[in-house]
């Protein structure tokens, strides 16, 4: 609802928060309307929970890369821990614990999912297709090609992967 009040300049002192006992022929107009907003944009708490699944679906897919050719080389897991300690650094103290430990947990999730055959690549980059924007999407793109070059060897498999992740992404 908005309110819209035209009163005479020395009745301004009567108001508090908008409202106020202002003497009625001080009112020179007052009329309302009801609006309707539609929010397009995330709020910024949304923003921040969205942010933070992407940084666990980006440690996930990267996992993915890493373990296209069927193992996860140390260089590759380096470039994975190396790559979230860099993310978790613009938050608190305490902040960072709590991602590291989801970060860690992520991870490791992924590691066994891969192994055992159980990890959806196509469920996980649905989720970031819904979620993230292309700069977080581009991020993950990034890191994902450091993790392919991480062991110096550019395994075909982890070339197909990279195209397919960036196709999943809907990245050029």
């Amino acid at each position: 609802r908005v309110i819209l009040r035209l009163i005479h300049p020395d009745s301004v002192r009567h108001i508090h928060l908008g409202f106020g006992k202002i003497p009625e022929d001080d009112n020179f107009w007052l009329g309302s309307s009801e609006i309707t907003l539609e929010q397009i944009a995330k709020g910024y708490e949304e923003q921040a929970e969205h942010r933070q699944e992407c940084l666990e679906l980006t440690v996930k897919l990267g996992m993915v890369v890493a373990m296209a050719d069927g193992s996860l080389d140390e260089p590759e897991g380096n470039v994975l821990n190396t790559w979230m300690r860099k993310a978790i650094t613009p938050y608190s103290e305490q902040r960072q614990g709590e991602l590291k430990i989801k970060l860690n947990d992520a991870m490791k999730e992924a590691y066994a999912g891969m192994l055992d055959g159980n990890l959806s690549k196509s469920l996980l980059t649905e989720r970031f297709n819904e979620i993230g924007d292309s700069s977080t999407k581009f991020e993950a793109m990034d890191l994902f090609y450091d993790v392919m070059a991480a062991d110096g060897v550019a395994d075909p498999e982890e070339i197909k992967v990279l195209r397919r992740l960036g196709d999943a992404l809907e990245l050029d």
